[in-house]
């Protein structure tokens, strides 16, 4: 089953300047995904909501856990933590905000927690996390998994 989860044991060896620890702190919410504490930038936070969900479709990505309809836009629901049936269900998630996508774009989470400051750290993610997901320490200096929204909407949208 695949989950995302940190690493927080091993330092990464060699950091590129993408993955370095950035001394910028911003707003992130943060969510439970499975086990696991993640956050996603304040800015990409339109709401928290649930939704009738449809069985992941046959031929859809990796990460698409089905799909929802919401406000008159389709909406694909992204479930990291692969739990449950792949069966029609109601799901919880954050709607991302992205004016310019036509579609709407779910991370399904299984509690929201707060609003906090993070900045981005150089650690590995476990085999198997998608690249979109990194990592990020808390003021308090927990480590959470980071969720890129925007690169994973660049990434789950493009065409192969």
């Amino acid at each position: 089953m695949d989950r995302v989860e940190l690493d927080a044991e091993q330092p990464s060896k060699t950091p590129s300047n993408s993955t370095m620890a950035s001394e910028v702190w911003v707003d992130a919410l943060e969510c439970v995904i499975g086990k696991a504490h993640a956050v996603l930038l304040a800015s990409y936070v339109r709401s928290v909501l649930e939704l009738e969900l449809s069985a992941p479709p046959p031929l859809g990505r990796k990460w698409v856990g089905g799909l929802g309809a919401h406000q008159g836009r389709v909406v694909v629901c992204i479930n990291l933590a692969k739990t449950g049936p792949a069966t029609p269900r109601v799901g919880k998630g954050i709607l991302c905000a992205l004016p310019e996508s036509d579609i709407g774009w779910m991370i399904e989470v299984s509690k929201v927690m707060s609003l906090l400051k993070v900045r981005r750290v150089p650690r590995p993610m476990t085999p198997g996390t998608p690249p979109w997901v990194t990592a990020a320490q808390t003021v308090e200096g927990r480590l959470v998994a980071f969720v890129d929204v925007e690169r994973m909407v660049r990434e789950l949208a493009a065409t192969s």
